[in-house]
């Protein structure tokens, strides 16, 4: 009796040490769980299950930007616009998104904000929230949210940007019983146009940042497309209009008389400085890819109201290997032209010195645009026009090439036909100088590889090679030289005088210098 109590005894001790055990593994698996989930990529039930945890916090930051990611919220789509021309981009202030997936998002993690009072810890979730609502213009809530996060994140990379951010948000708001240093408007189209990031950079200022947000001053333009800035140190400076692409598309920036702003300390008024987007100048032909035969070239384009004058520009598209467009220059067309139409000689054209353009390679080579080798148009080429208008003070009004979007200029695109392009001339768009040479030189007295040869020699394959001497050499053997040849045979010349007065004054000083060093040592020997 007494062995079966014993027994009885030791498989309930058994039994519970067992549950026990059993519980302890429970608890050990329920303790980690978190983080099984976390790296096993089950961030929305660890959103639900775990709010409270690291972990948890955790995963709604990883939520958050992933979602951010995968809608590609991180794609270029502001264009930063100068009053000089320049331009730049911005991978931080906006996207052309669809209106819906943005509300979509905004609602989601407003959702597991509401529901998880958490994630409000989370500095990186607050982050992401506060930049979908910039996209849809709700300042007010986003600022709201940088304020919260800069509460949590101290001084981490995100902190000063929200710190950045909520000083441009503030800064939409007009100080009473105070002067801005800088203000102006933005019209677009002949309206003022709200919601408009401004940038200002010193005038002497070349550089850009993509992410302006973190080092240049910035506003927002008001509900009446106006801006301030305030407590601007005195000097010169100049202005950026950040707007989305698709917003510029039927746009083109009118050139201000001023190109910069002049803050002057103590001054009762504000500099003034406005922006002026008018519609675009409409070019017509050549247009739709087409190809152009025969030895003439003639656009056309709509008449602008209040033009005086127009300009035509050339763009060289450069493919690679691929077919793909690997680059590309822009040239002026010669002429300023009162009417709606432009006609030129693509026998003058070809002939045309326009200046290198010019890279090297990391061993000396030199790459040459085609088009400053062969002229601004050439046959085989591929090229892109537009057209300026100007008004009576010679200020840009408008272009039909609109603003720079990226690799799509929304340009009419055309080809020259090849008939008439030399070997030489299929080697130099290949970018084989050297094969070139050889092919030009077996042409003789013609014009045409005279002056590609002249253009190539002048600087050579290879840094060191330059030969300006038979550059001009080339030249002198046109036996009937357009004044473009002239002109250039003129310029390397005076480029060879500048060379020889130069080494002539080194080799004097070198001479002076020889012959100090001598008097010395001589003076040094007798004594």
């Amino acid at each position: 009796m007494n062995s079966l109590r014993i027994r009885m005894k030791i498989k309930t001790f058994a039994a519970v040490l067992g549950l026990l055990l059993l519980m302890g593994m429970g608890w050990f698996a329920y303790s980690q769980l978190p983080s099984l989930l976390y790296y096993n990529g089950y961030e929305q039930q660890l959103m639900k299950w775990f709010p409270k945890s690291e972990y948890g916090k955790r995963a709604a930051q990883a939520f958050a930007y992933d979602y951010y990611k995968d809608y590609n919220f991180y794609q270029d789509d502001h264009v930063f616009i100068g009053a000089d021309g320049s331009y730049g981009t911005s991978s931080v202030v906006g996207v052309n998104q669809e209106q819906a997936d943005l509300d979509e998002g905004i609602g989601l993690l407003e959702g597991y904000l509401s529901e998880h009072g958490e994630l409000e810890r989370s500095s990186g979730f607050l982050h992401v929230l506060a930049w979908l609502y910039l996209r849809v213009d709700d300042w007010d809530r986003a600022e709201e949210l940088f304020r919260q996060e800069l509460d949590l994140s101290g001084s981490d990379g995100n902190a000063m940007e929200a710190k950045a951010w909520i000083e441009i948000l503030e800064s939409r708001t007009l100080r009473l019983g105070e002067t801005p240093s800088i203000q102006g408007e933005l019209k677009v189209g002949g309206r003022a146009e709200p919601n408009a990031y401004v940038v200002l950079q010193a005038a002497e200022d070349n550089g850009w940042d993509s992410n302006p947000v973190m080092f240049h001053p910035m506003t927002i333009t008001d509900a009446q497309g106006r801006y301030r800035f305030y407590d601007v140190e005195p000097g010169e400076y100049k202005l950026r209009v950040g707007l989305l692409s698709s917003r510029l598309e039927a746009y083109s920036l009118s050139e201000p008389q001023e190109k910069t702003v002049q803050v002057v300390a103590g001054a009762d008024d504000a500099a003034a400085f406005d922006f002026n987007f008018l519609p675009r100048a409409v070019a017509k032909a050549p247009a739709n890819k087409e190809t152009i035969t025969g030895d003439v070239l003639r656009f056309e384009w709509e008449p602008y109201e209040g033009a005086a004058f127009y300009r035509i520009n050339l763009v060289t598209l450069i493919r690679d290997g691929d077919g793909d467009v690997s680059g590309s220059g822009s040239r002026p067309l010669p002429g300023d032209y009162e009417g709606t139409e432009a006609v030129f000689s693509l026998e003058e054209l070809r002939a045309q010195q326009i200046g290198q353009t010019r890279s090297y390679d990391s061993e000396g080579n030199i790459g040459y645009s085609p088009d400053s080798l062969l002229g601004p148009a050439y046959p085989g080429g591929e090229f892109m026009w537009s057209v300026d208008a100007f008004d009576e003070r010679g200020l840009k009004l408008s272009s039909s090439g609109g603003t720079f979007l990226g690799g799509d200029r929304r340009m009419p695109l055309f080809r020259l036909w090849d008939e008439g392009m030399q070997e030489g001339d299929r080697l130099v768009v290949a970018g084989k100088y050297k094969e070139a040479i050889q092919a030009y030189e077996r042409e003789g007295n013609d014009p045409h590889a005279l002056r590609v040869l002249a253009r190539i020699t002048e600087e050579g394959t290879k840094k060191g090679e330059a030969d300006a001497d038979k550059a001009l050499a080339y030249l002198e053997r046109i036996q009937e030289p357009t004044e473009a040849d002239l002109s250039e045979m003129e310029r390397l010349r005076e480029k060879m005088a500048s060379a020889a007065a130069i080494d002539g004054i080194g080799s004097r000083e070198s001479a002076a210098h020889d012959l100090q060093l001598l008097n010395a040592y001589q003076k040094e020997k007798h004594e």
